[in-house]
This record gives C-alpha cells, structure tokens and sequence, in this order.
C-alpha cells in the first residue's frame, strides 16, 4: 500500500469485486478512494501515516473480523468516521456495531443512492470534527452567542459546534439536564445555517399523546380514524425547506420510531390512512435529557435510530458546572426583565451573589431565569436583595436555618412571595426542633416541593412546572416517580 499521499476514502474488503464498484460509484463523485483487501499491521500503519478522511471496513476479512477490529480503530482514530460493511441484517449485529463505534453500517449489495448519501453524511461529519478540533480554531471567547449567555470552556465549545455543523446537513442531537438550554441551541443551528429561511418547526415529544405522534409527525387523511373530521398536514411536511426540532425525543413510543427511521433514510414518509408516500427536504435536530445510549441499551430506543440522529452530539453542561455564568446570566436575566416590566433594577447583591453561587440549580437556567422573572414582578428597587428571594429558595439552600434566622425570615416576609402551604409550614417547624438531627432526604423535599406548587396551582402541571423552573415533560415523570395526586387538596 502506498504511502505517497492521503485519500477522502479508504476501503478495505476481501471482495475484489466490491471494491472495484465501490471505487467506481465513489470516484464518480470526486473522491479520492484507496482500496485494500487485507488487514494488516501495515493497513494501521498506513492508516497513521496518510489519515484518511473515511474508513469503509468489511464485518468479514478473511480470518479476521471487522466488527471486532473496530474499538482498537475508534481508540486510535478517533475523529475518523467508520462505516462497517456486512451482508448480514440481524439487529444485534447493528447493535454490536454501534457499541464498538461505528458511524454507520452499509448492506450489501450496495445501493447507489443510499451508499453514496451514507458517504456524504459520513463526510460531513468529518470536516465538523476537523474544524472544532483544528490547531487553530475560529477565535470565540463570548459571554453569548445567538441567544445563549455563557462564557466558561464548554459553552465556548457548544459555541464552535454550532458554528460548524450549521451549514451541514447533518443531524444532530443535543443533550444536556432540563433547563440548560437544548430548545436554544436547536435555534441557534437554524438560524445561522442556510435553511434559515425556512422554517423552524418544534415538537416536545413528552407533550403529545402516545396514540397521536405519528399523526403529529407525519399527518393524516380525512377518515383516517375517528376524530380525525380533516385532513391534517404533519410537522415533517410542514417544516419542508428548513429544520424539525424533536425535543424529549428518547419519549418518542418504539412503535413509532422504525417510521422515523425511515423518513431519515428515505426521505420519503406516508401520512396515516394515506396509500402513496410522499418527501420532505428536512433538516432534524433532536435532544434528551436522558443518556441516549442507555435508553438504546435498555431496548426503549432503538439502537439504529440513535446513530442516524446522533451524527453529531452536543452536550451542554448543567448550571452549577458553569462556574461564574451563573452570575452573568443572572445579571443579563436582571437587566432583561427589568427592561420588560418597567422596573429600576441595576444590580444584585453580594448575598444575593452567594446564595446564587452556592444553589444545585436543579431547573438549571430555566430554573435561574424564572426565579429573577418573579422578584422583577413583585418588587420595586434597583438592587435585587436577599429579602426578596422566596422562602422555599433560600431553605433549599440551607435547610437547617435556627430560629433566630426564621424569626428575621418573617419580619422581612412581605417582600417574599409567599408559596409555603400548611403541610410545608409544619415541615419547616419539625427541621427546626428535636428533629434537627436527621438529614432530610432529597427526593422527599423535591416530592414536597411538586406537592406544594400542585396544590397551589390547583392541579395545574403547565403553571407549576414554570413556577418550580422545571419542565412540563419532568414534572410529569416526577409526578408518576412519587404518585402524587394531581387534584390533591
């Protein structure tokens, strides 16, 4: 195998035959293709020394196997996407595949249309990884950046990633806690690609009934089933020419799923109670606040929907990781909201500051924003003082606060909101007597915080999620974790 010069491609099967097809098909495209039909130490040395921009592996090589070669090629190249050749179609082999870190699988016999849109998404990939990981990567040292205030390390890099994959069309899925921005970051790679003219269509797939997301999705006909009195254009169609975003997507029914699969393959999808398919040109970014490859794992997400959504991950961290962000959101918040509801606020105080800094920030910075949101609203000053924080925020912080601090608490009540019900009152009393001693667990103050906020919301999960900074699509599972009773009194 030469060493002269390094290639887009390189192919390594034991068929002959396969390969001279493949060359074919490829350099018909323009690329550069080298083929072998032997793996070798010299295969990997070759590999080192040119870098090949893709790798094209078949599961069989004689006496060797493909699939097992693959965790040694991802630990060594990395940034190099890796597409395993195999005849064989059984799910497990699929699974096998993407655990050892294949980009992606291709059937033979080779279909020309699919092969070669394989090629290109897997090249694609490539020039991002290349661009974020180059010596000299564009200069981005921003507080914010379409909308996303941050300036520690990881934002910087979310920051790059949306640079680079937004005149792609790659998939991509964002994954990070609830409230850390994901719906955000979906905007910001539509609005800075070239679909950005096109339009931006949002799905929660936490906020629609199992029985009704295919019909969301894809549409349906007249008669199709019972209530459905219309025909109905789905998202996919309607987000034709620009970019679907599929937020809570690991919530997505399994029995929907191989259609999603599908249209990501084909581009071609079939309304419900429709008899001939029809195509969208459509961008999908996806996201989760769960671990995509455990959900896979766990057989609740299918292993090969996961890898055609996830050709690019973003990752975003959660607040209390961010370090000083969390006061300059909080600043940016302050002077934002002050500029809304005509109020005088400039400035946050230093105990303020502290308390901010200390908080886990569970809702993260949808929980941060919504809390400044609410003391801008009931308050009046041009500095955002402590008396004014809510109760329950501040026991969430220091839950075992003495009596004399729960005396100061009440003087100064009136500038707080009050959300304490009477069960949460005689709680508050029992942390601060005999009981002192026993550490309360988390789970039962989250449990009492849900409680509280349903109750007050008279058994409005929509106005108690926003109340507690946390989403919809949580306080349902937290909702289901506890048994709490929606209607409780």
């Amino acid at each position: 195998m030469s060493t002269e010069s390094c290639c887009d491609i390189l192919v390594i099967d034991d068929d002959k035959s396969l390969l001279v097809l493949a060359q074919k098909m490829l350099a018909d495209k323009k690329y550069d293709v080298v083929t072998e039909q032997h793996w070798d130490h010299s295969t990997k040395d070759w590999i080192r020394n040119n870098r090949p921009r893709i790798i094209l592996i078949d599961k069989k090589l004689g006496a060797d196997d493909g699939l097992k070669l693959l965790p040694e090629l991802k630990q060594e190249f990395p940034q190099i996407p890796i597409i395993l050749i195999t005849a064989e179609k059984e799910p497990h082999i699929i699974v096998q595949a993407v655990k050892s870190g294949a980009f992606d699988f291709i059937s033979k016999p080779f279909e020309k249309n699919n092969f070669l849109e394989q090629i290109n998404k897997a090249m694609e990939y490539s020039q991002v990884i290349a661009s974020v990981s180059d010596n000299h990567p564009m200069p981005l040292d921003q507080i914010s950046f379409q909308g996303i205030i941050g300036q520690c390390p990881e934002m910087q890099t979310v920051y790059r990633l949306i640079q680079n994959v937004s005149n792609t069309s790659v998939n991509v899925m964002i994954a990070g806690d609830s409230g850390t921005g994901k719906e955000l970051v979906a905007k910001a790679i539509h609005n800075i690609s070239d679909r950005k003219n096109g339009p931006l269509v949002t799905i929660n797939m936490a906020s629609i009934p199992s029985a009704l997301i295919e019909s969301t999705l894809f549409g349906h006909e007249k008669g199709s089933f019972t209530s459905a009195d219309r025909k109905h254009i789905g998202a996919v169609q309607e987000a034709a020419g620009g970019t679907i975003f599929l937020d809570e997507i690991t919530e997505m029914p399994i029995e929907v799923q191989p259609k999603l699969l599908r249209f990501i393959q084909e581009k071609t999808f079939r309304p419900v109670g429709a008899t001939t398919d029809q195509q969208a040109n459509v961008r999908i970014i996806s996201a989760t606040n769960r671990d995509p490859v455990e959900e896979a794992n766990q057989r609740r997400f299918r292993t090969d929907l996961l890898y055609r959504l996830n050709v690019v991950p973003i990752k975003l961290p959660p607040l209390s990781q961010r370090g000083q962000d969390v006061m300059t959101i909080a600043q940016a918040t302050l002077e934002e909201f002050s500029v809304t509801y005509n109020k005088k606020f400039t400035s946050i105080s230093s105990q303020v500051a502290d308390l901010f800094k200390q908080h886990p920030w569970p809702g993260n910075v949808r929980q941060l924003r919504h809390l400044i949101e609410q003391v801008v609203v009931l308050n009046n000053a041009t500095v955002l003082q402590r008396d004014m924080i809510p109760e329950e925020f501040i026991l969430t912080n220091y839950p075992f606060e003495t009596e004399r601090d729960n005396h100061q608490s009440s003087q100064t009540q009136p500038h707080r909101p009050n959300f304490a019900t009477n069960q949460n009152a005689a709680t508050n009393q029992n942390l601060n007597s005999s009981d002192t001693e026993r550490i309360i667990p988390f789970t039962e103050l989250e449990k009492q915080a849900i409680e509280s906020a349903i109750r007050i919301c008279k058994g409005s999960v929509t106005r108690a999620a926003k109340g507690l900074g946390i989403s919809q699509a949580t306080i349902y599972r937290k909702i289901k974790t506890y048994d709490i009773q929606r209607n409780a009194s």
